[in-house]
This record gives structure tokens, sequence and C-alpha cells, in this order.
């Protein structure tokens, strides 16, 4: 399998799930959560800094990732 393809189904699978949380939130079973899920059911509860955390380290990897994929790539033309 290509390392490409798995990198960007990952990286659809990840943004999937923040997207589908809702989805994600009635239809987990009680042991089961994804990691939106856990950060809603700890901002309920009180804002920690383990939370605070969580989301500055989502956040970098987003803009990483999508200025590494606007330098690397070919969108618009030659470089």
């Amino acid at each position: 399998m290509d390392s490409a393809r798995c990198r960007g189904r990952v990286a659809f699978a990840f943004a999937v799930s923040f997207d589908q949380f809702v989805v994600s939130y009635f239809l987990s079973e009680p042991g089961d959560s994804t990691l939106p899920v856990l950060i809603y059911t700890a901002i309920r509860k009180g804002f920690t800094p383990e939370i605070n955390a969580i989301s500055t380290i989502i956040i970098t990897l987003s803009m990483l990732i999508m200025f590494l994929a606007t330098r690397y790539s070919k969108f618009g033309g030659e470089r």
C-alpha cells in the first residue's frame, strides 16, 4: 500500500471523527470514547490544563500539516 495514501486516509479519518462528534457521542458504547467525546466530557466537568494542552497540540499539528501540504504540494503549478 502506498504510504502517502495511508497517511491521507489517517488524516481524513481524524478530521471526520471531529466532524462527526454528535454521532460519536450518541452512538458510542459506555466504555468506548473518541478523543472529541473525551474532550467534551472533560470540559463539562471544568477546564483543566490537560484540555488546554490537548487543544494546543491539535491546533499546532493541524497548522503544521497544512503548512507542509502547501509548501510541498504542486497545487499552483511548478515551484
